[in-house]
């Protein structure tokens, strides 16, 4: 079973049967390249094995938005890598407009964003605090409509509101967000 996001899918598996060796991981390897050579993925590796069933999942996250991407289950015994068959999803298109997840955010965790329909570009992220002081700048360069973006909040940021702007010359977005301890 899957379940997708723009972002991340948790990706399901199963190991079926049990060869002369135990198996010492397992996981789903992934790519955005169809009939990718075992191996030259990028595997997530799972640790919620299921022992009656076999049945595990693996959960890959920073993906592209709206992007089909191939998978297999693996597992690994004696060094050696068994795949499953290779199956396909597809991404989420982002949320239209801007969108901020997880909030309030934690001093020192991650804060996640995304905004559609833009022009590319150079593009400051700041957070604003209640006196008005940029307490946190990040400058990112945008190649295509969209940004799906993360950065850690600084841990030294007292909690409270502050605004998140997105700006660049010709464009201006503020969103209030609350920041915790």
């Amino acid at each position: 079973s899957l379940v997708i996001s723009h972002h991340e899918a948790v990706l399901s598996g199963q190991i079926t049967g049990q060869g002369c060796s135990p198996v010492t991981s397992y996981g789903i390897e992934y790519s955005s390249i169809p009939n990718f050579i075992l191996g030259t993925g990028t595997r997530v590796p799972s640790t919620n094995l299921n022992t009656i069933t076999g049945a595990f999942s693996s959960t890959p996250d920073n993906l592209v938005q709206n992007t089909r991407y191939y998978f297999r289950a693996y597992t690994i015994s004696s060094g050696i890598a068994t795949y499953g068959e290779e199956r396909s999803f597809t991404t989420s298109p982002l949320p239209p407009g801007v969108v901020i997840y997880g909030v309030p955010v934690k001093r020192g965790n991650v804060l996640h964003y995304s905004l559609t329909n833009m022009t590319p570009g150079h593009y400051s992220v700041r957070l604003i605090n209640s006196l008005g002081q940029v307490a946190f700048q990040r400058d990112i360069i945008v190649q295509l409509d969209f940004i799906d973006d993360r950065f850690v909040v600084p841990a030294v940021l007292g909690p409270g509101a502050y605004t998140m702007q997105i700006i660049n010359p010709r464009f201006r977005y503020e969103k209030q967000i609350l920041i915790i301890q």
